[in-house]
């Protein structure tokens, strides 16, 4: 048995025709002695390279769950999903299938969603509702996710702002910005790393949605979002998204926040 790639990919052989075919050498389960019983994908009447895309999105997939866990390990997102009923009948939940579906019939298309409102009404766990979808329709690999502090905070040095933003942009088909308006830095550093990131948005190469989750209270106002982010910025992110919300209860503790809910229901639901 000879490796190909060390504890990574290895050689066997085929128990019926003895062809090699390539094994990962270490995948949870694997019963002892593997090696000796398997099966090519000709003589199992397959595609070989069906066969190995789908053990490739696999393994993406099981990125994807790790990187979940290191964002929040409690909150469940790997979970979250456009199908469930209650989610198919809310306006955000249309919404959001809506931009899956644009995005996979135009390849330049920019779709997406800002959801507004308090702490706690589940805007992350619609956001990541979003990600799980377009992993399915596009692949695992191709979600991107990070709070606003993670990406845009005091830690990296504005000269270096640019360089962080298209490598984390770099193949995405869905990003997610949590947290919007809270990043730790310098006013006009933050306007102007959110010009930079709306013009890398422009200008990516392929379809891609973008979602947002902010406890700021609308777009316009001393308290909104641009006076964070900037009118430039708010105008492109206006463009490409919708607005909505899940509500005004905070899930965890059932905290009904009076003024949002005074606000948000100046227009119907969403």
């Amino acid at each position: 048995m000879a490796k190909t790639r060390a504890n990574t990919v290895v050689r066997v052989k085929c128990r019926q025709c003895g062809e090699e075919v390539l094994r990962m050498s270490e995948m949870p389960g694997q019963p002892t002695g593997w090696q000796s019983n398997v099966t090519c994908t000709r003589c199992r009447g397959e595609d070989y390279e069906q066969t190995w895309d789908r053990e490739l999105e696999g393994q993406a997939r099981g990125r994807l769950l790790r990187r979940i866990a290191e964002f929040d390990a409690t909150a469940g997102y790997e979970a979250a999903t456009l199908g469930d009923p209650d989610v198919r009948n809310t306006r955000w939940g249309r919404t959001a299938c809506e931009a899956v579906a644009a995005c996979e019939l135009d390849d330049r298309a920019r779709a997406g969603l800002m959801f507004f409102g308090p702490t706690g009404i589940g805007k992350t766990f619609a956001g990541f509702a979003v990600c799980n979808a377009v992993a399915e329709k596009f692949g695992a690999d191709q979600v991107r996710f990070v709070s606003e502090e993670a990406l845009l905070g005091g830690d990296v040095a504005p000269w270096e702002l640019r360089g962080r933003l298209q490598a984390w942009l770099r193949g995405a088909s869905v990003i997610l910005i949590d947290d919007i308006g809270v990043a730790t830095r310098r006013s006009d550093q933050i306007q102007s790393a959110w010009k930079e990131l709306c013009g890398q948005i422009a200008g990516h190469q392929g379809p891609l949605i973008i979602v947002g989750t902010t406890n700021r209270q609308g777009w316009d106002g001393d308290v909104g979002l641009a006076a964070w982010m900037g009118a430039q910025s708010t105008s492109r992110l206006r463009q490409w998204t919708e607005d909505c919300t899940t509500g005004w209860v905070d899930r965890r503790t059932d905290t009904v926040h009076e003024r949002w809910r005074d606000q948000l229901t100046r227009t119907p639901e969403q």
